[in-house]
């Protein structure tokens, strides 16, 4: 995540795109008059203590900090819900349970949280040692994995509240560079694939030649050894006339030993033979 940088610039002209939008539920929400489902259920998740309700059908923005932020959250999730939607984006669950924004086919998590602060634990007497305090800050964060987010903080000077439309324009911003870059990726991967299939064939076609230069020399030792069987033939039917013992069995010997020659070269000639 954030392989890529967003500027300013791009968030700000993202924002006056939105303003400029046809009938965008631009107006920040003061109350809640009939709030958006997502909204209902945030609350009754927020407010109702028996949590038995909720199932994994039920979607609801989460939040971890004590009550006095619920209103604030509401109004927060009110409005990004329904703009997101003006949008044409939808909120899904996924198939473990977890709540996302399916914004441009990336999935976008989003939350609140009370920060808190580590300060000294007073509490213990026999060692130094912390903990974390609430503060009187409200956060929101946005993340694709939960392992790497973006997070926005209430300031002194300016509130979530107004910084919600950036983080809107932020968040489909990087939704669409990301896509970009799954592209990037994909392409990536398959001029990989394509490179390791021709390096596959490159040692495909050596190992044949290597085979064939193998067969050759394995062949050629064949054949000198038929010229030698033939030699050994010859010279011995010569000394058994020369010495009066070339008999019909040598003589047999002979033609059997001239005919298993021929099968072998023609078999390392690769042609066909009749069985002897």
């Amino acid at each position: 995540m954030f392989g890529f940088k967003i500027t300013q610039k791009e968030i700000l002209e993202r924002m006056d795109f939105y303003r400029g939008l046809k009938n965008a539920p631009i107006k920040y929400p003061k109350k809640l008059q009939n709030p958006h489902y997502i909204t209902q259920n945030t609350k009754r998740y927020l407010l109702d203590n028996e949590r038995g309700w909720k199932d994994n059908k039920t979607i609801y923005l989460g939040y971890h900090g004590n009550k006095e932020y619920v209103h604030r959250v509401l109004c927060l999730t009110e409005f990004l819900v329904r703009f997101l939607e003006f949008q044409g984006y939808t909120f899904k669950i996924d198939r473990n349970g977890k709540i996302y924004c399916d914004i441009k086919g990336i999935q976008i998590h989003f939350n609140f949280r009370q920060a808190t602060k580590r300060v000294p634990d007073d509490s213990n007497k026999f060692y130094k040692s912390y903990k974390n305090e609430e503060t009187d800050k409200l956060i929101f964060q946005m993340y694709e994995s939960s392992y790497d987010r973006k997070e926005w903080a209430d300031t002194p000077k300016i509130k979530l509240e107004d910084k919600v439309l950036h983080i809107i324009a932020y968040t489909e911003l990087y939704c669409e560079y990301e896509l970009e870059e799954i592209k990037k990726r994909a392409a990536y991967r398959k001029q990989m694939e394509v490179e390791k299939q021709k390096q596959d064939e490159i040692k495909r076609l050596i190992q044949v030649e290597n085979e064939k230069v193998a067969n050759l020399i394995s062949s050629t030792k064949k054949w000198e050894q038929t010229e030698k069987i033939l030699t050994y033939l010859d010279k011995r039917k010569v000394a058994l006339i020369q010495n009066n013992l070339f008999t019909d069995e040598e003589r047999d010997y002979y033609e059997w030993g001239l005919k298993i020659v021929d099968k072998m070269k023609l078999e390392l000639l690769g042609l066909e033979t009749k069985n002897l």
